[in-house]
């Protein structure tokens, strides 16, 4: 009715809920509701008929007396009266839940065809393309009207022979699926892997009706595919062409043998092999040799690679190759994943072989060890000239200590002789009834005969260096006497040259430090005796600077020769640079070795190469060192000194921690004045009569005065007689001071 009253209904209705007799709607009985349907979700039927007369068929969702959904198919007719109103609906419902499901299903399988990343291609009997998805597109470049219709034959490559096709072909007309591989070739040209299954599709009958074909591109993975092969086929020939013993071996059963001790709550397994060595020759049993390489048949003499695969590793290995077996465990056990130890192997031939052997687990394999690496180099013949050079080394430093032990105790030999042909040759040359010609002969022996001087005394400090006889004799001394003192001691020469000379110390430099006087002393003088030697221009500059160890950050041209690992304590930080030629880049690397000269130290003459080398050594010896840089990376510190490219020496040095009692002696050096020669000075000292002296002896104190060796002039001074002693302790007194300038002129005024 009108008003949505069922008036009559079959039986089918009662699964409903309809009871006969009872008045009911038809929304209260198939939708479970107390109002009318608004038409939102599904159309009325009843509401359409009144509307427009006519008949209609919708889908419902109907619920049954429990609630359960059911998918309905509604066919609604109207029935008219006489007057042709709609006097009446009839109503009926089919259930269509199944053909609901079955559309469901057929929805997702299309769309799971469709949204697929493979492609699926359906062909009828002929070949003939009848459907393909959008992955065909994707991996072809044929849209879905250019495909429809047309033979797969469209993309063949023509990489595959017909006998390729037939085979095909025969297993899918026998019902069949056909797997495998294709190159096929897309619209562009371009070619592409594929791997395909095609299978008939048959009807109820059992006839087949058309193909459907599933494929994969698999372009990447066979491109993956030959660049592994070609690694593996570049590895192989490496493996097997390298001439070093390599070996691939599985120690997967060694790992659980060792995972079962440890289970057993064995942790400490190097005391455990010591106690049960046969253990390790049985673990040793375990390992699995999977390849060696050509070599290593060669090497440990066995016929053939079957041979030494099928050998039992445990019962050929030597005692020194199962020892090494044995840290091999260990060292794997603790979680490493390498291990390299130099070892001996015995060959099945009786020799012997020194090899370097290097183990490692291969990637991946960490957790299981079923690869392992093993490298072993015969290093016999290097072991063998190690050894004869370290014997050749051992020799030739015994020797060269032999010959400076020679040299060092050859001092009084040399020199005494020497200083008396010096003496002698003054004395004649100061005679003034000696005739011109024979003095430039004198003048000339006693030049040649200082010189071999000096050289005798270079040449002792090189040997007394190289045979570990110099002894490093660190005490507190005053720096800022030591500085002034070898200021004064070249200040005459370089006024006499028209250089200038240039000291640069610091008001935060400390007065006194703790370090080998003696021995900085000498370093100095020969920096500064070169410097003015070499330079005819401009100037020589001495600069002097303490740096508090790390505290302190290296800069590039500041001290640029600090060591790399920043020191731990004070250092002594000194430069002397000149304004000279400078040297040349190929003799910086040579001028600290023993005996060289740079070329123009060769023209000017006088020197011995050694200088530089033991100042060196003194340095080094101090536990710092002493480096050449020319031209040197800043320019001259004082404005307007002009001149050559110029060098710069740099010189450092640890300073040990002074004592208490060196700090009480600074403050108290703090309140005197440093030392200064003066004419005054020199004129007190004449007083000092050194014409009692025999001549050799002034000659050779001469030269330890010129060249600041205390230590000689002191040794030099316990040679004066006892009747003497007066004016020894008096020279002593001069020495002790560094008062080298005065007594060269004591003995200067005497000739």
């Amino acid at each position: 009715a009108a008003d949505y009253t069922i008036e009559t209904a079959n039986s089918a209705a009662r699964a409903l809920g309809i009871t006969e007799g009872k008045a009911t709607t038809c929304y209260a009985l198939t939708r479970q509701r107390s109002t009318p349907c608004d038409g939102k979700e599904y159309t009325c039927p009843l509401k359409h008929i009144l509307k427009t007369k006519a008949a209609i068929v919708v889908e419902h969702i109907h619920y049954d007396a429990s609630g359960k959904p059911i998918n309905v198919e509604v066919h609604s007719s109207p029935v008219f009266n006489d007057n042709g109103e709609v006097a009446q609906i009839v109503e009926y419902s089919i259930d269509i839940t199944e053909r609901k499901r079955n559309e469901e299903a057929l929805r997702k399988l299309s769309r799971a065809v469709e949204q697929s990343p493979s492609t699926i291609v359906i062909t009828g009997l002929s070949g003939a393309i009848e459907y393909v998805n959008p992955a065909f597109t994707k991996n072809t470049g044929y849209t879905y009207r250019e495909a429809i219709g047309q033979n797969p034959r469209i993309l063949k490559s023509g990489k595959h022979p017909p006998e390729f096709y037939k085979r095909m072909w025969d297993t899918l007309k026998q019902g069949q699926a056909w797997r495998g591989e294709l190159v096929n070739k897309k619209k562009n040209g371009d070619l592409y892997w594929e791997e395909a299954i095609i299978s008939p599709i048959t009807n109820r009958e059992g006839v087949i009706t058309h193909y459907l074909a599933i494929k994969e591109n698999i372009t990447q993975r066979k491109q993956t595919e030959a660049l592994l092969e070609e690694k593996e086929a570049r590895y192989h020939a490496i493996f097997e062409n390298s001439p070093i013993s390599l070996w691939e071996e599985d120690y997967s059963e060694v790992k659980r043998y060792l995972d079962r001790l440890k289970s057993r709550g064995i942790r400490d397994l190097e005391t455990y092999f010591d106690e049960h060595p046969e253990e390790v020759q049985q673990c040793a049993q375990k390992v699995k040799v999977i390849d060696v390489n050509r070599i290593s048949l060669e090497m440990f003499s066995v016929g053939s690679k079957e041979e030494l695969l099928a050998t039992n590793l445990g019962r050929i290995l030597s005692s020194e190759a199962i020892a090494s077996f044995k840290q091999q465990m260990l060292f794997l056990s603790a979680g490493h994943t390498t291990f390299t130890q130099e070892t001996l192997n015995h060959t099945r031939d009786n020799r012997t072989l020194h090899v370097l052997l290097k183990l490692s687990i291969a990637p991946g394999y960490e957790d299981t060890w079923e690869k392992v690496l093993v490298s072993i180099m015969d290093t016999t013949e290097r072991t063998k000239a190690e050894i004869a050079l370290k014997e050749a080394k051992e020799a030739a430093e015994a020797a060269n200590r032999a010959k400076s032990v020679f040299l060092s105790t050859m001092n009084h030999e040399l020199r005494t002789p020497l200083n008396a042909i010096l003496g002698f040759t003054q004395l004649m040359a100061a005679n003034p009834n000696t005739p011109p010609a024979n003095q430039k002969h004198l003048d000339a022996v006693l030049r040649s005969g200082q010189h071999l001087l000096y050289l005798i005394n270079d040449v002792l400090d090189m040997s007394k260096i190289e045979a570990g006889q110099v002894k490093i004799n660190s005490k507190a001394f005053n720096l800022t006497y030591l500085l002034n003192d070898v200021e004064n001691m070249f200040g005459a020469q370089s006024a006499q040259k028209g250089l200038r000379l240039y000291v640069d110390t610091p008001e935060t430099l400390p007065q006194r430090i703790v370090a080998d006087e003696l021995k900085l002393r000498q370093i100095l003088i020969n920096l500064l005796g070169n410097a003015l030697k070499f330079t005819e221009k401009g100037g020589v500059s001495l600069r002097v600077k303490v740096i508090e160890g790390d505290k302190e950050t290296r800069r590039q041209g500041d001290f640029n020769i600090l060591p790399l690992s920043p020191s731990p304590c004070p250092c002594l930080l000194i430069e002397v640079q000149d304004t000279g030629p400078g040297i040349a880049l190929e003799e910086q690397k040579s001028i600290f070795d023993a005996f060289t000269q740079t070329q123009l130290g060769q023209e000017k003459g006088g020197g011995t190469g050694l200088g530089l080398p033991i100042s060196r050594k003194y340095a080094q010896l101090m536990g710092g060192d002493l480096i050449a840089v020319s031209p040197p990376p800043t320019p001259f510190p004082v404005e307007g000194v002009e001149g050559g490219a110029g060098s710069l020496f740099q010189l450092y040095i640890p300073l040990e921690k002074s004592s208490p009692l060196d700090e009480k002696a600074a403050k108290e050096d703090s309140l005197k004045k440093p030392k200064t020669v003066t004419e005054a000075d020199i004129t007190t000292r004449t007083e000092i009569d050194v014409t009692r002296l025999p001549q050799p002896w002034l000659s050779e104190f001469h030269f330890a005065a010129s060249t600041g060796d205390t230590a000689l002039c002191l040794e030099l001074i316990t040679k004066i007689e006892a009747n003497h002693s007066v004016l020894a302790a008096a020279l002593a007194d001069l020495v002790n001071g560094f008062q080298f300038d005065t007594l060269i002129a004591l003995i200067e005024q005497k000739d």
